[in-house]
This record gives structure tokens, C-alpha cells and sequence, in this order.
């Protein structure tokens, strides 16, 4: 099955689930939606939260009802593993998930994250073209502004 998307705004709204989109043409995203937490452990080994959201058919153009579900595990170390699925319920659809949480380490109301530090252990990024749609290259985040390999403090970046 193959989708036509007709000019670049479609484009954009697929890349970003509509969260570039300009206020006045703007649909709501599956960041802007209220999900329920279905399954929770809090306890033990292996805690969690399962949270879903069913979206339904026809939902930003889109066919078909979507089931979607995102699960956060604390594994071994206290690693967080973050399990996202979406599965249509009676027509083929196209999806692609992608996940931008951003998590305050010091705690609700703590304040900013500019404190904070980050590292990010990848050697590679896709860069984009004057329309944010990846060229499909790979290139080297060595020596470029997304080089996290070594940890930063936030305010710096």
C-alpha cells in the first residue's frame, strides 16, 4: 500500500506529527493528547508505566484507527528502556513514531535544566535540508555542534 502526500507542508507534518505547523493550521499531535495509563508497576523488580492513546480514524488525515502504546521500564541498572508500538485496528495506515521527552532530573518544580549535563554516546547524525526533511546521508557529529560525546552542562550548548 503506498500513501500520496501532494506538496511540503504534508511532508513536514509527517516528519514532526505536526508540531512545526504553524498555531493557525496546527492539528493536535500525539504529544498534545491526554493518555491513559493502562498498566503500572511501581514496586519490585522491573517497575513500569504502560500509557495509551487510540487514535482514531481519519485523525490528521490519517486512515484507519491507531492503537499506541509507550512503555517505560526501569531494567537492570536503573536503565530506563522506552518501548514505543502502534498497531492499526482496521485499515493499513502510515505511522512513524519518535520520541522527544525531555525530563527535569532535579524534580518537579526544581526549576530549569540549564544545570544539567548531557552526553550522548552517537557518532553519526542525518543532516537535514532548508526544509528540515532528512537527506538521507550520515554524516560524523565529530567537531559539529552535535558532538555530545563528551558531557556538557546545558547553559553552555
Amino acid at each position: 500500500m503506498s500513501f500520496h502526500f501532494p506538496d511540503k507542508m504534508d511532508k513536514l507534518v509527517i516528519l514532526f506529527l505536526v508540531m512545526i505547523a504553524s498555531e493557525a493550521i496546527r492539528k493536535k499531535g500525539l504529544g498534545d493528547v491526554v493518555w491513559a495509563v493502562t498498566k503500572h508497576k511501581y514496586d519490585g523488580k522491573k517497575p513500569h508505566i504502560v500509557f495509551t492513546y487510540t487514535s482514531p480514524d481519519g485523525d490528521q488525515g490519517f486512515p484507519g484507527e491507531l492503537i499506541v502504546t509507550v512503555t517505560y521500564k526501569l531494567v537492570k541498572n536503573n536503565e530506563l528502556s522506552v518501548v514505543m508500538e502502534a498497531k492499526p485496528k482496521d485499515k493499513a495506515t502510515s505511522v512513524n513514531l519518535a520520541h522527544h521527552t525531555y525530563w527535569n532530573l532535579g524534580g518537579h518544580n526544581a526549576g530549569d535544566i540549564l544545570s544539567e549535563e548531557i552526553q550522548i554516546l552517537g557518532s553519526s547524525y542525518t543532516p537535514v535540508d532548508g526544509e528540515l526533511i532528512p537527506t538521507g546521508q550520515i554524516s560524523p557529529v565529530k567537531g559539529t555542534p552535535y558532538d555530545f560525546s563528551n558531557s556538557i552542562v546545558l547553559k553552555i550548548i
